[in-house]
């Protein structure tokens, strides 16, 4: 980030938004970012959280190098939050035709990057809040820290980081919603995130479509236990020999399971002799290539094996 005179806010956008390209094979990448709004003076003076989001809008096309693309987001960033206290809600209201209410209007997934603070600083408010201490503002105003449970995701996904300075530099956190994401895929992202950093730090100038973001287990499953397919059967059997062997040993077990329908090995043995007969009175025989135009379905491996 030093290196490109970019903040460490664009660095782990960018990070981000490459996981979002490579989970869904799209360029156009839009994430919202909450900003605090209290340029106004007249909000000073007000407690409590007065932010307003904004929208980041990267284009990741052209499989551009990790160091170009932070020239690009922090072109985005720069031009966003001169636009910052622009009300989101007006501006939902010019864009956006038709509202759906079940998901957030402009983007779905959040990035948001909280202040540093010290843990180890007695002196530091923040610092003083997260370890549980209460702070004494006036004679009698007194500040202290409530854990208030979030039961509901407002985004499908949000990445939260907190930058300290003490020995543990940055803590991210993952929030998302329990109908979209399971607890499992979350955790994956956050090590394909981990792994994403891990690589541009090392190699900032290859192309994203060339960062590992895989881990080590994660290749030798793709490579190896995913392909551990082999199996022992008769070689000197061809493939609708070994079916209608399946057929009579277990004529009701499951051969083919299309959406929510079923067929059996009798039922697919059945229609594939039934159609196996009626080739043959066409004068299809032995050596006959027969050419097949289907969509795939269970009247596809039918007509294979007929």
């Amino acid at each position: 980030a030093a290196d490109q005179r970019c903040t460490l806010f664009v660095l782990l956008l960018s990070a981000w938004n490459t996981m979002l390209m490579r989970y869904t094979g799209q360029s156009d990448v839009v994430v919202g970012t909450p900003m605090a709004a209290r340029e106004d003076p007249r909000f000073e003076s007000l407690i409590g959280q007065i932010t307003n989001p904004v929208v980041l809008r990267s284009d990741l096309s052209g499989d551009p190098s990790f160091r170009a693309l932070l020239r690009r987001v922090r072109s985005v960033v720069v031009e966003a939050f001169d636009h910052q206290n622009f009300p989101f809600a007006l501006l939902v209201e010019r864009l956006v035709d038709f509202r759906d209410t079940s998901r957030s209007p402009l983007f779905q997934v959040l990035f948001s990057m909280n202040q540093p603070f010290n843990n180890k600083d007695p002196e530091n408010s923040f610092a003083a809040l997260e370890m549980g201490r209460e702070i004494k503002l006036g004679k009698n105003v007194r500040l202290s820290s409530q854990h208030v449970p979030q039961d509901v995701s407002p985004y499908d996904i949000q990445l939260v980081v907190t930058e300290c300075v003490d020995d543990l530099p940055l803590k991210m956190q993952l929030q998302y919603c329990t109908s979209l994401f399971r607890e499992e895929t979350v955790k994956r992202m956050a090590n394909h995130l981990n792994r994403i950093l891990e690589f541009v730090s090392e190699s900032p100038d290859r192309p994203l479509s060339q960062i590992e973001m895989l881990t080590q287990d994660e290749i030798a499953q793709q490579l190896v236990r995913f392909n551990a397919t082999s199996s022992s059967f008769d070689r000197k059997a061809c493939i609708h020999e070994l079916f209608e062997r399946r057929a009579e040993e277990n004529p009701r077990a499951a051969a083919i399971v299309v959406g929510t329908s079923t067929m059996s090995y009798g039922e697919v043995n059945r229609r594939a002799n039934q159609l196996a007969r009626f080739l043959r009175r066409l004068g299809v025989d032995r050596d006959k290539i027969v050419g097949l135009f289907m969509t795939r379905g269970a009247e596809l491996i039918v007509s294979m094996l007929a």
